[in-house]
């Protein structure tokens, strides 16, 4: 049973490559999490303290009940110009349905945009995620523009459940 001031905290695109990993950080006791994806996945019916509710960022009917009780919010979306102002109305209803906080990744894994590769720095126990842009998307200046502005304020990140940003070019 969870008490009733434990904060609820919602994940976007939380059956994608990086907002699984975030759900499974957030499944533990003192936690509750609530799953918002467009497709339900049975592993997240294995997690302790993680609901699934239907978000779709193209149908925006389903915004309102998936943010239903929500205060946190931890929000994914697609690195791409078309999803400024969806991620503004999205922010105006987070706002209405009362999450009083939230974190926006403009991911550039949430839709296959880029390449990721997991590996390790030589000599040192530390892991490290190298991203690389698809050809044709690093062509793109307003792309690259973006990555560059993310990659400078994720580098300002200090915490033990963010990745440090070593370099970005």
């Amino acid at each position: 049973m969870s008490d009733a001031n434990e904060r609820l905290i919602a994940v976007t695109g939380a059956t994608g490559t990086v907002g699984r990993h975030v759900v499974r950080q957030l499944s533990h006791p003192g936690v509750r999490c609530v799953a918002l994806s467009r497709h339900h996945s049975s592993w997240l019916d294995e997690l302790p303290n993680v609901s699934w509710r239907p978000l779709d960022f193209a149908d925006h009917s389903t915004w309102s009940n998936a943010l239903e009780g929500v205060q946190r919010a931890f929000v994914l979306s697609p690195l791409a110009p078309d999803m400024a102002d969806v991620m503004r109305q999205f922010g105006l209803t987070m706002r209405r349905c009362g999450v009083s906080g939230a974190v926006r990744l403009s991911a550039m894994g949430v839709g296959h945009e880029h390449q990721t590769t997991l590996g390790e720095v030589h000599g040192e126990a530390e892991q490290v995620v190298l991203k690389k842009l698809h050809s044709h998307l690093s062509k793109d200046e307003r792309t690259l523009k973006m990555f560059r502005r993310e990659a400078r304020i994720a580098s300002r990140l200090v915490h033990p459940n963010i990745i440090k940003i070593l370099d970005f070019v």
